[in-house]
């Protein structure tokens, strides 16, 4: 398992004008807390892929790092999957709604959104609610974070490592990921019985390959032992 970073780094932006977010448990909370705990031996890493250049309103500014909402859910997805959860998210009037469930039980987390002029800076505030709920009840964290600049009236620039098309292994090198695509390729294997031959050599899918793993099936791909 990938454990996914849990150091604690304070929030560089105060958000003075988001209200604390509401929580409401439906149902039994055991089975959902158990189900919580399984998901989490499933998360992978969770890598700050983004950056941003601020411009502070009173003059000056920083860069941070930061794991954008596509690369949070793709972290958290397979322990969903695993565990058997359903998870939510939608606005609500001004409200931006958290749900996750299972079984019968269920929790919610709603917030409102920030204070906003423009079109964009209400985008940039539900994007960070959004973000930040999942985070906080799936208990993760990835490296200084915020992207609420824009609900704040702070001009920020956004800059997005580009992703592979292909996912990977977290502890894969990508040259070495590009190997097994090849060698994936030229056996004329479909994806869906590339993932089957990977789960099967390793008793775990594909997204959980370590290099070791990865160079085991790069010897079976090209026909060794």
């Amino acid at each position: 398992m990938n454990e996914t970073s849990e150091s604690f780094s304070p929030d560089p932006i105060e958000l003075p004008s988001v209200q604390p977010s509401r929580l409401k448990f439906d149902g039994p909370k055991g089975p959902l807390f158990k189900a919580l705990a399984e998901a989490r031996k499933h998360y992978l890493s969770l890598t700050a892929d983004s950056s941003a250049n601020v411009q502070l309103k009173g003059g000056g500014g920083y860069k941070h790092s930061y794991a954008d909402l596509d690369t949070v859910i793709k972290a958290l997805t397979p322990g969903w999957v695993a565990a058997g959860l359903a998870v939510m998210q939608f606005i609500d009037g001004n409200d931006v709604i958290t749900i996750v469930a299972f079984d019968e039980s269920s929790v919610t987390i709603s917030c409102p959104v920030p204070g906003y002029d423009t079109p964009q800076q209400m985008g940039s505030g539900t994007t960070y609610i959004r973000r930040y709920q999942l985070k906080a009840v799936f208990c993760v964290n990835d490296s200084e974070d915020d992207d609420a600049n824009a609900a704040q009236g702070n001009e920020a620039t956004i800059q997005k490592t580009p992703k592979v098309a292909q996912s990977s292994g977290p502890g894969i090198p990508e040259a070495l990921a590009a190997e097994v695509y090849e060698a994936a390729k030229k056996n004329e294997l479909p994806k869906t019985e590339f993932l089957a031959l990977a789960n099967k050599q390793a008793g775990k899918p594909w997204v959980q390959y370590d290099e070791a793993d990865a160079r085991k099936l790069l010897g079976v791909l090209r026909g060794g032992s």
